[in-house]
Formats: C-alpha cells, sequence, structure tokens
C-alpha cells in the first residue's frame, strides 16, 4: 500500500491568515458596505464579495468589496476590467 506524506503547514500561515483578516476589515471599512466597482448593469449597489484584482496577493490595495453582480462582470470582462484597473497583473502588484 502506498503511503501519502502529510501536508505540512508552512511557517507564518498564521501571519498570513491574521495579514488577511486585517486587510479584509480594512477593506470593509474603506467600502462602507458599498459597491467598490458598479460596473454590472445588474449592480445592487451594496458589496457582498471580497474581489482579488490580482490572484495571490492579499492586501487592502488588491481587495474590492463588490456586488456579486459586478464580480462575475469583472470576470466575464477582463479586458475591460484590466483598463478598469479591477484586474491588475501580479507582476505590477508586487
Amino acid at each position: 500500500m502506498k503511503r501519502t506524506p502529510l501536508r505540512k503547514v508552512g511557517k507564518g500561515t498564521r501571519a498570513r491568515r491574521a495579514g488577511m483578516a486585517s486587510a479584509k476589515a480594512e477593506v470593509r471599512a474603506r467600502s462602507r458596505g458599498r459597491c467598490e466597482a458598479m460596473v454590472s448593469p445588474e449592480c445592487v449597489g451594496r458589496a457582498q464579495h471580497l474581489h482579488h484584482r490580482a490572484k495571490g496577493i492579499h492586501d487592502a490595495t488588491s481587495l474590492l468589496d463588490v456586488c456579486r453582480p459586478c464580480h462575475d462582470h469583472i470576470h466575464a470582462h477582463p479586458r475591460r476590467a484590466y483598463e478598469l484597473g479591477l484586474l491588475i497583473h501580479r507582476s505590477t502588484a508586487q
């Protein structure tokens, strides 16, 4: 029987979670519960979802508080989202 090794959790996992929690709180305070994108015709105006502008970057500058229709619109229209800064390339975010 083949044994699979246990997944190792890297150092700093708790620190990353704490950093994400503080970034999330900062973004929620910044948005005051309102959608920060407002790009979808179906925008409800109330923020419901944290959107990562750059994949894997978990700081307040890379997060947006958006409604579900705007989040779907951003990913359905990436070229326009990049033009508006709602998506950014990871290399420019660092």
